[in-house]
Formats: structure tokens, sequence, C-alpha cells
């Protein structure tokens, strides 16, 4: 786990490489996957799960660029959390450019204010890396939080946790 410090909070970052075929399989294994890591707990998993797909049936969060932010609020969540999920293929998720999504910000917060303040941090970085170009090439959280780091205009300090 990575932690992100600026300014408006502090944020939890994860990272990890898909291999789905559909936006649902994006969704059961990003949320599966904070889970796993102690975000959330397996209680939440079902009610955030549906959270998101409902969300995304409503109105995808596809924003274009290969950049998607399927997010759900969850009151037991620790802090605002977002899994970096990319994708092995683009998939279609109704994005503004009509283009596939590879590139996955899952979130998950405990509050509004957080949530957007977390969302706010992605765009910024999928508009500093052109796109998402540089984080389809991350690796690991460590790869992840250095582009936060450098695209952060609040100069974030990022740490291990």
């Amino acid at each position: 786990m990575k932690i992100l410090s600026t300014p408006r909070g502090s944020y939890e970052f994860h990272f990890k490489r898909l291999d789905a075929t559909t936006r649902a399989q994006v969704l059961a294994s990003g949320v599966r996957t904070l889970v796993e890591y102690g975000v959330i707990s397996e209680s939440d998993y079902e009610t955030t799960e549906a959270r998101m797909t409902s969300r995304e049936e409503t109105a995808s969060s596809a924003i274009g660029g290969g950049v998607a932010t399927p997010r759900a609020l969850v009151k037991s969540a620790n802090r605002a959390t977002c899994l970096v999920a990319v994708n092995e293929r683009g998939l279609d998720c109704g994005s503004l450019d009509g283009g596939p999504v590879d590139v996955f910000y899952i979130i998950v917060a405990p509050d509004v204010d957080s949530e957007r303040a977390l969302i706010s941090q992605c765009l910024a970085l999928s508009r500093a890396c052109g796109g998402a170009r540089l984080v389809r090439q991350c690796r690991c959280e460590d790869d992840v939080c250095e582009l936060f780091e450098l695209s952060d205009p609040d100069e974030s300090a990022v740490s291990a946790s």
C-alpha cells in the first residue's frame, strides 16, 4: 500500500494488472482486491460491487483517453482509496470519446468530499500523463505513486505503509 498526502487529504493507492473481458469482471475483481487488501470488509463486498455496477449502468464513468473512474461510497472505508487497475485489453465502457477503456481508477471513499478529491487527483494524473499513457507502463504501486507525486499540483508526498 502507498499513501499519498496532499493538502486536501491522504489517499491510499494500490495497483493491479487485470485480464478481464467485461466491465463487470473489472469491477468484481477490483472490489475483491480491495477486500483482500483490507480496504473494505468482506461484508461490504456485495454492496460495494452492486453500487459501482448500478452507477456504471446509470452513467458510465469512462471519460475518454482510455480511462474510467468507477466508484462507490463505503462508510466503513478507512480512507479514500484508489485501486489503479490496468486491463490487458481495452473494453467498451461507453466512453465519451467512443474508445476502449484499459485504465480503471477504482475508488472507494467514506464520504463525498474525499471521493471527489481523489477523483480530481486521478483526473489530474490522466491529463498529466497524456491520457494515462504512462499509467499503462506501470508495474507496481511504487510506479503509480511516483506518477501521482509528479503530477500533483499540490506537491504531495508519498510514503509507504
